[in-house]
């Protein structure tokens, strides 16, 4: 085919397709666009799930771990040999406390009961800025994410408004392609589907 026989040939029109023998009908050209839309949600759902549960996993025990070592957690774990006593040091963390000011609890108490004797403290630490920096981040991060995932999972449960939206467009390019487009400024019709302006009362 020749250059100017190729630039002769005209692009079939939407309106031309759908009424084709070849059974093109409008189902299946929403089928196909719907399900393109669903698969890259349930995708979008899988990466964000996936994220969320990486940084809920890393505040859980990864970054746990960086603060024992940061606070030095080991070194509250002495032996007394007089008393025979053990003690153990464990991170306690209070969200309201560390998020607001960078302060952690590290509770100290004997391994177990010897020669009646009980032990147990609470000390406090503040933690580094660049520590309690990267907390913040990743909360943030996980915020963003958890309503990333939520819009997702609202689309997903609306896919059916979706189809209706992607009807009326291929419906609208339609009846354009085919000359009628002055039907969607017919008054009648407009009217037909107009909702009433609400009145709205400025509180002063």
């Amino acid at each position: 085919m020749t250059k100017e026989s190729s630039s002769l040939v005209k692009k079939p029109k939407l309106s031309d397709i759908v009424k084709t023998e070849a059974a093109v009908d409008m189902n299946s050209i929403v089928a196909f666009f719907i399900s393109k839309y669903e698969n890259s949600l349930l995708e979008s759902k899988k990466v964000l799930s996936s994220k969320l549960t990486e940084l809920n996993n890393y505040l859980n025990t990864d970054f746990v771990k960086e603060i024992e070592t940061e606070a030095n957690l080991t070194s509250f774990e002495v032996k007394v040999k007089v008393l025979g006593l053990i003690t153990k040091a464990v991170l306690q963390l209070n969200p309201y406390e560390f998020e607001n000011k960078k302060k952690i609890f590290i509770i100290i108490t004997n391994t177990e009961d010897v020669k009646n004797c009980t032990f147990s403290m609470r000390k406090e630490k503040i933690v580094s800025d660049e520590l309690h920096q990267k907390y913040m981040d990743t909360l943030k991060e996980i915020s963003s994410l958890r309503t990333s995932l939520q819009e997702t999972l609202d689309k997903l449960s609306n896919v059916s408004r979706k189809e209706r939206e992607l009807r009326g467009a291929l419906a609208e390019k339609t009846l354009r392609d085919a000359g009628v487009g002055d039907l969607f400024e017919d008054e009648t019709l407009l009217n037909m589907v107009s909702l009433p302006q609400l009145s709205m009362k400025t509180v002063s």
